[in-house]
């Protein structure tokens, strides 16, 4: 399995957008309540229609972004970090100064080119959906454009993120490492076999049932973005 991208950005900071014809252009209320402004509206600063390479810079500069993918912290992406993204790009032809790193600039060209399907150096609203959810593909594996449980499953077993809420290394999470996490879940409800633990079958389970929202047995992108905006997993891991 492909290693996975560290945020998503683009939507590793991704907010929950609608796609296609259900995109939506004002800004809305993610899962948590909390106002989304992560929307082709927002990006389009000056309301004519298409996102520039400025104004798609602007919000994907945030160093909270790109700094979740520098691990060693740096100030740039090196190959091993860029292999641990899982983009299917060649790390070569997006180091435009070929000095084997990437830095913020580098990276966010090589994001807008890639999307910029029909080379007009502007983004509409398909391609900046496009652009937004790079890093669903990498968790996509099979192309489908949904996330099963399987491929969730898999995403995060890789991340490792269940060994870093057990801080008593255990093997089961607690209600007291429950609450450290920080969501505003039922910790009973996840508890299906009500032995006052969650062990990773019930952790992985509870968020993949919570977020797939029409219950159709997979996540599509905004569903996967709702997951990302409220559990911050994304940025944090």
């Amino acid at each position: 399995m492909r290693k996975l991208l560290l945020i998503s950005i683009v939507g590793a900071a991704i907010g929950a957008l609608g796609l296609g014809g259900s995109m939506t252009l004002a800004a809305n209320t993610n899962m948590n309540g909390n106002t989304n402004t992560n929307t082709f509206e927002s990006w389009d600063a000056n309301h004519d229609g298409v996102i520039t390479m400025d104004e798609f810079y602007g919000p994907t500069s945030d160093p909270g972004l790109y700094s979740s993918w520098d691990t060693n912290g740096d100030g740039l992406i090196d190959h091993k970090e860029w292999t641990f993204i899982g983009w299917d790009y060649d790390y070569d032809v997006w180091d435009l100064d070929n000095n084997g790193y990437l830095d913020a600039h580098e990276l966010y060209v090589g994001m807008f080119t890639v999307s910029d399907k029909n080379h007009d150096k502007k983004l509409d609203q398909n391609e900046f959906n496009d652009a937004r959810y790079l890093e669903f593909s990498t968790w996509d594996e099979n192309g489908d454009r949904k996330i099963t449980r399987d491929e969730f499953y898999g995403m995060v077993g890789d991340w490792g993120v269940y060994p870093s809420w057990d801080d008593n290394h255990n093997g089961v999470i607690d209600s007291n490492e429950w609450n450290a996490i920080g969501w505003d879940h039922d910790f009973a409800s996840w508890d299906t076999d009500d032995n006052d633990y969650l062990d990773a079958a019930e952790i992985y389970d509870g968020m993949f049932i919570f977020y797939d929202t029409d219950k159709d047995g997979s996540w599509e992108r905004v569903e996967w973005a709702d997951f990302n905006e409220d559990t911050g997993l994304w940025l944090n891991r």
